[in-house]
């Protein structure tokens, strides 16, 4: 579950990540999409009878959000409790009213 929050002057995105390590999940920001990417790899032993089994598993999951109107500097992440929150800010608005000289 990825949850968005706009603010005036940020973005705050929430992913539930739980029981993901940190080093599992990898942060991209192009142009103006957060890419979350999870690559996982499982491996389990379980000895029945005479034989021992092993399996791995392997999964990825990848979400892409658009955010507008980003700056990418000072973009900030972190997992606490099975949640990621990552704060990316806005640019500053432009100015919208300008003074028109008469000549």
């Amino acid at each position: 579950e990825v949850d968005v929050e706009e603010k005036d002057n940020e973005y705050i995105v929430e992913a539930d990540m739980p029981g993901i390590p940190k080093e599992d999940i990898h942060l991209d920001l192009e142009e103006s999409y957060l890419q979350i990417e999870v690559k996982r790899t499982q491996e389990s032993n379980r000895e029945e009878k005479n034989y021992i089994r092993k399996e791995r598993s392997f999964s990825t999951l990848k979400r892409s959000v658009y955010l507008a109107n980003i700056q990418k500097e000072g973009v900030e992440a972190k997992l606490e409790n099975g949640v990621l929150v990552i704060h990316v800010p806005k640019k500053p608005k432009e100015q919208q009213k300008i003074g028109i000289e008469i000549k």
